[in-house]
């Protein structure tokens, strides 16, 4: 595997979202003009939700080559491409910690929001998060929910508030959700 030296042309961070209807090779029709226009995919989420796949990429392009790296990215047959000019990844130093957020029960409307809404009441930044839903194996005929979230916490949150916090809103979902190594 030879790795290239890439040109020293003023690099700008983009935001990549591409999503179509799944088939084999899409990964490959996105990575390759980025390659090509001597840009590098530094960070990426992919995946398969219905039948589309769908990708979230941040990488890095010579400034020159933004312009035809939209074009031939537009130009894939049935991608639905928005690129656009991001500012480089900083630490904010308003957070104190991360944690990871856990969270499993019967599925139903509502969960995602009241979840999201309290991190935003209390300023907490969600990082990373996922749902997936799956046939529950103790009841036929309903799905269990599932909830990963990375957080961040501003200083400001205390620890045996945000638990107490959790455990109260946990209760009126009427699912289990808790930080793991806690």
């Amino acid at each position: 595997l030879a790795v290239k030296n890439y040109s020293t042309a003023k690099e700008i961070p983009l935001i990549i979202a591409a999503s179509g209807a799944d088939r084999v090779g899409i990964t490959a029709e996105v990575a390759k003009p980025i390659k090509d226009l001597a840009g590098n995919i530094e960070a990426s989420k992919m995946t398969r939700l219905g039948g589309d796949y769908s990708m979230l990429i941040y990488a890095k392009v010579p400034e020159s080559n933004k312009e035809q790296l939209v074009k031939t990215l537009n130009e894939i047959e049935g991608l639905i491409v928005n690129v656009h000019k991001t500012s480089p990844e900083q630490t904010d130093t308003s957070f104190r910690s991360w944690k990871d957020l856990k969270l499993v029960g019967q599925d139903g409307p509502g969960i995602v929001e009241a979840v999201s809404s309290y991190f935003k009441e209390k300023g907490i930044n969600v990082d990373e998060m996922s749902t997936v839903t799956e046939p529950a194996p103790f009841a036929s005929g309903s799905n269990l929910f599932k909830l990963n979230a990375r957080i961040a916490l501003p200083k400001s949150i205390d620890s045996k508030q945000l638990s107490h916090d959790i455990s109260t809103l946990a209760e009126t979902l009427d699912v289990d959700m808790w930080l793991p190594n806690e």
